[in-house]
């Protein structure tokens, strides 16, 4: 839980980072075209959905039922994350967001449902470009 609760305030700073405007203080934040939110919304859940579900019910039949609630709430921020990076028009953004959402998938599934074959690797390769990515996107 103390994991999953630093990594969901991590997903809210970037967040209020993507939100933040272009210029100066003064000028209002991204004005996000509601096509293209709900074009990236239907795309990430049609894409998360499966392996969502997976570790979930991976979850809850394991007896680690406590987590399900948590875990949806940490899957809630890292979507929106994804959804409003893919919006911003800064590329890396879009990138770094997904590349974290396939990070955090996969170390879900490895840890959840079962061992993937280098998972280890496969998460932090994917997370490290994530971070570079995201961080990169902040710096104005």
């Amino acid at each position: 839980i103390p994991g999953l609760v630093a990594f969901l305030a991590g997903h809210a700073f970037f967040i209020v980072g993507l939100l933040q405007p272009e210029s100066s203080p003064s000028t209002r934040p991204f004005e996000f075209s509601p096509a293209g939110l709900a074009l990236s919304s239907a795309v990430v859940l049609v894409i998360e959905i499966l392996p969502a579900s997976i570790i979930l019910r991976s979850i809850a039949r394991h007896g680690q039922g406590a987590l399900v609630g948590p875990v949806c709430l940490y899957m809630g921020a890292i979507l929106a994350m994804v959804v409003l990076a893919t919006n911003v028009a800064r590329p890396a953004a879009a990138v770094g967001a997904v590349c974290f959402l396939a990070s955090d998938t996969l170390l879900a599934t490895d840890r959840f449902v079962r061992p993937i074959r280098q998972g280890t690797l496969l998460v932090h390769v994917t997370y490290h470009i994530a971070q570079v990515l995201l961080v990169v996107s902040l710096i104005r």
